[in-house]
């Protein structure tokens, strides 16, 4: 059961700057009930996020890096630009999610969902894919060195122009798509490259300019609203001329007193009128 303040505080825009002032806080969002809303740009750190469901979130620039996230649900989410660095999801279900974009450096996705996923231009290096399910999905020009695929499921697969280097496929079979730079691990010096026709590639490059355009507007519209948020809460300036100002006397003499007027001495006694 997820704490009930942490979770007002989550749903609210004090989140960040609370998490900054408590930094050895970690927030139990076990059991939440977060289908739908927008947690753009949160920070969830080392978050308890264990059988949380997600699906259909807007996760835009979220950081969830060393979260808990055990059972946790993320079908179709929309989380362009999210961090999922060291995280481990294995088993999770991230069908038709787009993450395009998002860091999973060293994440582990192990048995992990990611039919038709849309990874194009995500960090998956040094990632753990063994025995997940990526068919249909798209991770075109995504970094991927150094990874493992063992035993994963790539029917329909996009990899055009991704990075593929010193990248594990050990009980893959390649089925489509473009493959550059792969060591094949039975001979390491050899490189791989299933070749696709013109049109083929060029349609490739249209998903991926395509997904990193829609990750792009996502990112900025989370940018958007964090500096319309952040803006509403500075106090008002004080506007020119605003009739404030001290007005300025008209010329006095050297005792204060206008002219024509009888002035007062600095003795507080009054002077004496001269008789013309």
């Amino acid at each position: 059961m997820a704490n009930p303040e942490h979770m007002a505080l989550l749903l609210s825009e004090e989140w960040n700057a609370w998490r900054g002032r408590n930094p050895n806080v970690t927030p139990d969002l076990t059991d939440a009930d977060m289908k739908g809303r927008d947690l753009s740009g949160k920070d969830l750190k080392r978050a308890d996020l264990s059988r949380a469901d997600l699906k259909g979130t807007s996760l835009a620039a979220a950081d969830f890096s060393r979260a808990t996230l055990f059972e946790a649900r993320f079908e179709d989410v929309s989380a362009p630009g999210a961090i999922f660095e060291n995280c481990v999801l294995d088993f999770l279900d991230f069908s038709g999610a787009f993450l395009a974009g998002a860091r999973l450096k060293s994440a582990s996705l192990q048995s992990c969902a990611l039919v038709g996923t849309n990874l194009a231009g995500a960090d998956l290096s040094r990632a753990f894919l063994d025995g997940a399910n990526l068919s249909d999905a798209n991770l075109a020009g995504a970094n991927v060195s150094e990874s493992s695929f063992r035993g994963a499921r790539t029917s329909g697969t996009h990899f055009d122009g991704a990075d593929l280097s010193r990248t594990l496929f050990e009980g893959v079979s390649l089925a489509q798509g473009s493959f550059p730079n792969v060591s094949d691990p039975a001979q390491p010096s050899q490189v791989l490259t299933l070749r696709i026709s013109t049109e083929e590639a060029k349609r490739f490059g249209r998903i991926v300019k395509a997904s990193l355009e829609q990750a792009k507007e996502a990112l900025e519209d989370a940018g958007q609203r964090e500096q319309s948020t952040a803006e509403a809460k500075q106090p008002p300036k004080d506007k020119e001329g605003s009739g404030n100002a001290p007005k300025v006397c008209a010329a006095k003499g050297d005792d204060g007193a206008k002219p024509g007027e009888t002035g007062t001495a600095k003795s507080g006694q009054p002077e004496q009128q001269k008789v013309p």
